[in-house]
């Protein structure tokens, strides 16, 4: 799920796109920067010394990134061993030329008759790329006390509820 809006004045007025997911689709490296190292992690000291000679930086960054999302992932296991139910959270910031590109390929396809939900897809896989992970959520998934009761009546009452 994202939601695309605009920074405050204040910080900046530019846009940018926040997103919650699960941590299947959020830490894929085709939706996170960062990911792609944890599977080119296991390069080769020749590997790295031959990627150096062709001017690469030294895997400093990279090796921080890494440390960074094995910590994410080792939480997410922690907390989804109690039991817990957890959602990662992104950001991307973009350009004003990338957001407008965006909405242009958005509007085209939610008004499109024809694979409008597979356009709104296409769309969505668009722009949920290059997402830099800034936490993760975990909170215990029950209802609280007296919830069913209150769905309950609601649905007597004639009242649409959607959770």
């Amino acid at each position: 799920m994202s939601i695309l809006l605009r920074s405050p004045p204040e910080l900046g007025d530019f846009p940018l796109l926040l997103c919650k997911g699960a941590d299947s689709a959020m830490l894929d490296p085709t939706v996170c920067t960062g990911a792609e190292n944890l599977v080119t992690a296991q390069f080769s000291e020749s590997q790295r010394l031959a990627r150096l000679s062709e001017g690469a930086e030294d895997g400093d960054d990279n090796e921080w990134e890494i440390a960074q999302m094995l910590g994410i992932q080792s939480h997410l296991g922690e907390f989804a061993s109690e039991g817990l139910r957890t959602l990662v959270l992104g950001v991307r910031f973009l350009t004003d030329e990338q957001c407008e590109k965006w909405l242009e390929q958005y509007k085209s396809a939610a008004t499109s008759i024809k694979n409008r939900e597979h356009l709104l897809k296409e769309a969505a896989y668009a722009i949920e790329t290059q997402i830099h992970i800034v936490g993760a959520t975990a909170i215990e998934d029950k209802l609280q006390v007296g919830v069913p009761r209150t769905i309950a009546t609601l649905e007597k009452a004639g009242i649409k509820l959607w959770v």
